[in-house]
């Protein structure tokens, strides 16, 4: 899963906020990574561990819920269902997240 949102700035700059899922730990198969900054790779990271897939999805649902207050889509990517260009919105987005 991988998810990227994007805002302007009031000095007209765009900022991005990604968040995916990809393995980063051996000892965490549960976990997600955040970057946030001026480029789609972001500027700083954070990176979340759990215990079960279910807190992990409670955990996105929770980030994307108050990130989509200020960002919108830029791109989101679901192993299942394929890559989205921004269609949809948010309400799409959050119905993706088991």
């Amino acid at each position: 899963m991988q998810v990227v949102l994007y805002r302007k700035t009031k000095q007209n700059q765009l900022y991005y906020y990604s968040i995916d899922d990809r393995q980063q730990s051996l000892f965490h198969p549960h976990a997600i990574t955040v970057h946030w900054g001026s480029t789609p790779e972001g500027g700083r990271e954070r990176q979340y561990f759990f215990a079960s897939e279910k807190e992990k999805n409670r955990k996105i649902r929770s980030i994307l819920v108050e990130k989509l207050k200020n960002y919108d889509v830029l791109y989101s990517y679901f192993k299942d269902r394929g890559a989205s260009r921004g269609e949809g919105g948010a309400e799409d987005l959050l119905s993706r997240i088991s």
